[in-house]
C-alpha cells in the first residue's frame, strides 16, 4: 500500500524536475536553440556564452515571472525578436552586464507586448537594433504596458541604439534612468526638396502618460525625447542632470505634442544641455527647438536649452510652449539661433498653441540668466492670458529680427525688469494689447531700445531704491502713466507717451530738449524734477499733490500749458533758477489755484511772485527776496574779506 502511494509522488517530482530544466537555462558556450522562461525560472548567458537564433523565432520567450541575465551575447539574426513577452500579468527582470550584447537584425530587441506586464531592465552593456528593413524595430519596446510597471536603468557603460527606429518606447508611467547612451539614428525619407528624418527618437513615450526620465548621460534621436498627442491629457517629467545631454538631431531636444482639447504638460529640470537641431546637409525639412511642448510646462533651467536651426516655414526656438512656468537661473541660458543659411528665425521663448495661435494657459517667466533670440525675439507671447515676465538683476533678455525683444500679447501683462533688456533692432519691449504694466527696479536695470505699451491703459513704474539710478535713451510710447517712485531716472531719448508723468519720490532728470511729449501732464507728488543745462521742456499741465522740488539748472525753460490739481498743504521748491525760466501759458495771475501754488512756492529759497507778459505767466523770486539774498551774499563776502585781512 505504501509503495503504491510513493510511486505517484516520485513520478510527480520527476515531472517537476523535467519542467524546471526545460524552463531554466545556463548557456556558457555557443547555442542556437531558442529558449523559454516560465514562472519562477531564470535564464543565464555567461561571458563565454552566446545565444544566436535565426528566422522569425524569438530567441528568449517569456511566459511567466522570471529573471534573465546576460553576460555574453543574445542575438536574433533573422526577423524575430531577442526577448518577448506575449503572455502578460508577469514580472520580468533583465540584466545585461558590462560588455554583453543583445542585438537584432530586423525586429525589436525586447518587447513587452501585454498591458499588465511588469519589467525591470538593468543595462550595463549594449542593446542594438540594426533594423535593416527600416521597419520601425525598437531596441526596447515597453509601449504596450498600460497597467504594469516598467523601469529601465541604463548605466554609464550602457548603450541602447536603434537605426531608423525609436531606441526606447516606455509604457504608461514608465521610468528611465540613463547614465550611458540612448541613441536613435534617423535615416533620410523622401527625396529633394522634401527630404526629412525618419521618426526615430531617442525615447518615444507615444501616448503613454506619466513617464519619468532622469538623465546624466546622452539621449539623442530625431527628437531626443518625445510623446503626447493624446485626448486625455499627457504628462511627462524630465530631469537632465549636470553633464547630461538631450539632443534632437533633426528636431527638438524634448518634443511633447498635444491634442487641441487636452494639450498635456511637461515638467523639465535641466542642469545639463538640451539642444534641438536642423541638419540642412541631410534634410530639407526640420525644426530644431530646444524644448517644444504644445501644452503647459514647468521648466527649471540651470544649464543650457538651445534651438539650433530650422527649415523654411519653421523657426528655431530655445523653448516653445503653450503656457506655464519657466525659471531660468543665474548662469543658465535659453536661446534660439539659425546657422543653417535658411531664412528662418532663431528665437528665445515662444508661447502659443504650436501653430501661431493663442496660448493654452497663462505664462510666468522668471529670468536670472540669459534668454536670447539671435535672429528673432527674446520672448513672445500670443493670446489674451495675463502673463508675467520678471527679469532679475544679472538677467539678460535680448532679441533681434523685426519685432521687439519682448512681446507680451493681448492680456493684462506685467514685465518687471531689474536686469538688462536689449532690442538689437531698436525695439526692446512691446506690451501689445491689454492693460499692461512695466516695472523697473533696482540699481542695475537697463533697457536698450524703444518701449511701447501698445493698446489699452498701460503704466510704467520706476522704483529703483534710494541711491540707485536708471538711464534710458530710448522712447516710451503708449503709456497712460509713467511714475518715478525712488532713485534717479535720467531720460535722454525723445519719449512719445501722452499720459501723466508722476514723480512721487526720487528724481526724474530730463536730459535734453523735449525729452517728454508736450501733451504729457506733470504730477509732482513728492519727488524731484530736474532739467539739464540749456534745455527746454513743455508739459500739458502741472499738478502738485505733495512737497516737491524742481531743479532748473542753468539756462533752461520749463513751460506748463495749464494748471491741474494743487494741494494747498504741499510746497514746491524751485532751485537754480538763475538764467532759467519757469512759466505757465496764459494769464494766471488772478487764478485761485495758481495763487495757492504761488504762495506755497519758493524760488532759490525765497518767496515767489509772478508776472504776465501777454503770453506767459512767469514765476520769479520776489524783488525783496532777491535784494535780501543779494545783501546776505554781500555781507558774507565782506565778513570773509575782513577775516582774511585780520
Amino acid at each position: 500500500m505504501k509503495a503504491r502511494l510513493l510511486l505517484p509522488t516520485l513520478a510527480a517530482l520527476s515531472a517537476a524536475i523535467s519542467a524546471t530544466e526545460a524552463a531554466t537555462f545556463n548557456i556558457s558556450t555557443a547555442s542556437t536553440s531558442a529558449q523559454t522562461l516560465s514562472s519562477g525560472q531564470t535564464g543565464t548567458v555567461t561571458s563565454t556564452g552566446s545565444l544566436t537564433v535565426s528566422g522569425s523565432t524569438v530567441a528568449v520567450t517569456i511566459s511567466g515571472n522570471s529573471t534573465l541575465t546576460n553576460s555574453g551575447q543574445i542575438k536574433q539574426t533573422g526577423s524575430g525578436r531577442a526577448i518577448r513577452d506575449n503572455t502578460g500579468g508577469l514580472t520580468l527582470t533583465v540584466t545585461n552586464n558590462t560588455g554583453a550584447l543583445m542585438q537584432t537584425a530586423n525586429a525589436d530587441v525586447i518587447q513587452m507586448n501585454v498591458s499588465s506586464s511588469n519589467i525591470n531592465f538593468y543595462n550595463y552593456g549594449s542593446v542594438i537594433s540594426l533594423n535593416s528593413s527600416a521597419g520601425g524595430n525598437q531596441s526596447i519596446d515597453f509601449g504596450a504596458i498600460t497597467s504594469g510597471t516598467n523601469s529601465l536603468y541604463n548605466y554609464s557603460t550602457g548603450i541602447i541604439k536603434a537605426t531608423a527606429a525609436d531606441a526606447v518606447r516606455p509604457g504608461v508611467n514608465g521610468y528611465i534612468e540613463n547614465a550611458g547612451t540612448i541613441e536613435a539614428i534617423p535615416v533620410v525619407e523622401g527625396s529633394s526638396p522634401s527630404r526629412n528624418a525618419s521618426s526615430s527618437d531617442g525615447i518615444d513615450f507615444q501616448s503613454n502618460s506619466g513617464g519619468q526620465v532622469v538623465n546624466s548621460g546622452s539621449i539623442s534621436g530625431r527628437h531626443g525625447i518625445t510623446g503626447g498627442d493624446t485626448a486625455t491629457g499627457f504628462t511627462v517629467s524630465v530631469t537632465n542632470n549636470l553633464g547630461g545631454t538631450i539632443t534632437g538631431k533633426d528636431g527638438s531636444g524634448i518634443n511633447i505634442d498635444g491634442a487641441t482639447a487636452s494639450p498635456g504638460s511637461a515638467t523639465v529640470v535641466n542642469h545639463g544641455t538640451i539642444t534641438g537641431n536642423f541638419d540642412s546637409t541631410k534634410y530639407d525639412i526640420g525644426d530644431g527647438d530646444g524644448v517644444d511642448v504644445d501644452g503647459t510646462v514647468n521648466i527649471s533651467n540651470y544649464g543650457s536649452i538651445i534651438g539650433n536651426g530650422a527649415s523654411v516655414g519653421n523657426n528655431s526656438e530655445g523653448v516653445s510652449i503653450g503656457g506655464g512656468t519657466i525659471t531660468n537661473y543665474a548662469g543658465a541660458s535659453i536661446y534660439g539661433q539659425n546657422n543653417t543659411g535658411t531664412a528662418s528665425a532663431g528665437n528665445g521663448i515662444l508661447v502659443d498653441d504650436s501653430n501661431g495661435g493663442a496660448a493654452h494657459a497663462a505664462t510666468t517667466v522668471t529670468n536670472s540668466g540669459t534668454i536670447r533670440g539671435y535672429s528673432g525675439f527674446g520672448i513672445k507671447m500670443i493670446g489674451s492670458y495675463n502673463d508675467t515676465i520678471t527679469n532679475n538683476a544679472g538677467g539678460i533678455i535680448r532679441g533681434s529680427g523685426t519685432g521687439a525683444a519682448i512681446q507680451t500679447g493681448d492680456g493684462s501683462d506685467t514685465v518687471t525688469n531689474s536686469g538688462s533688456i536689449v532690442g538689437d533692432n531698436g525695439s526692446a519691449i512691446d506690451l501689445e494689447g491689454g492693460n499692461d504694466s512695466l516695472k523697473i527696479q533696482g540699481g542695475s536695470a537697463s533697457i536698450t531700445g524703444d518701449v511701447s505699451g501698445g493698446t489699452g491703459t498701460n503704466t510704467v513704474e520706476i522704483d529703483l531704491g534710494s541711491g540707485n539710478s536708471f538711464a534710458y535713451a530710448g522712447s516710451l510710447s503708449n503709456f497712460s502713466t509713467v511714475q518715478v517712485k525712488s532713485g534717479t531716472t535720467t531720460l535722454t531719448g525723445a519719449n512719445a507717451y501722452t499720459g501723466t508723468t508722476q514723480v512721487t519720490g526720487g528724481t526724474l532728470v530730463l536730459d535734453g530738449n523735449g525729452r517728454l511729449s508736450d501733451t504729457s501732464t506733470l504730477n509732482l507728488d513728492g519727488g524731484r524734477l530736474e532739467l539739464s543745462d540749456n534745455s527746454a521742456q513743455t508739459f500739458a499741465s502741472l499738478s502738485l499733490t505733495a512737497n516737491s522740488v524742481i531743479d532748473l539748472n542753468s539756462d533752461t525753460v520749463l513751460t506748463l500749458s495749464a494748471l491741474g490739481t494743487i494741494n494747498g498743504a504741499s510746497t514746491l521748491s524751485v532751485i537754480n533758477s538763475g538764467g532759467s525760466t519757469f512759466r505757465f501759458l496764459g494769464d494766471l495771475t488772478s487764478d485761485v489755484n495758481f495763487q495757492t501754488l504761488l504762495g506755497n512756492t519758493t524760488v532759490n529759497g525765497g518767496a515767489a511772485t509772478a508776472s504776465y507778459d501777454g503770453t506767459y505767466t512767469t514765476v520769479v523770486p520776489e524783488p525783496g527776496t532777491v535784494g535780501l539774498i543779494g545783501l546776505g551774499i554781500a555781507l558774507a563776502i565782506g565778513m570773509a574779506r575782513r577775516r582774511k585781512s585780520s
